[in-house]
């Protein structure tokens, strides 16, 4: 069973937001913030990721490239328009590279491709804070 509530705020040393549409990927990304003791909130698609995203209260934002109503890449310019925007891990699948590369070369942190090993994640998060 999925606990979609967030972690509370008291016990978090950062704010980490995924925003994708594979709920067992948000699951999953969710559950490895928790473990090492992050706050974590998740979206499921691109509407609600970029209004959580926009009230400024996320450090980290893992962000994927395709979701049912538009590409992730298409709101980055926005999120790093911000005065204190979040660090940006896209999360992409083997065909969407292209875009990551791109994304990653225009400012965000990191891009993993999927399927992604935990180790390769939790990496990704630490280092972006």
């Amino acid at each position: 069973m999925q606990n979609n509530e967030p972690t509370p705020l008291s016990t978090a040393q950062a704010r980490v937001l995924v925003v994708d549409d594979d709920e067992g990927m948000c699951y999953t990304l969710t559950r490895m913030a928790q473990e090492e003791g992050y706050y974590t909130d998740q979206a499921h698609n691109l509407k609600k990721g970029l209004s959580l995203a926009l009230s400024g209260k996320f450090d980290v934002l893992f962000l994927d490239v395709r979701m049912p109503d538009g590409s992730g890449l298409d709101i980055v310019p926005r999120l790093q328009s911000m005065s204190n925007p979040p660090e940006i891990i896209i999360i992409a699948g083997y065909s969407d590279q292209g875009g990551a590369k791109t994304a990653v070369k225009s400012g965000v942190w990191d891009y993993v491709e999927k399927p992604a090993r935990i180790d390769a994640l939790k990496l990704s998060l630490k280092r972006a804070l």
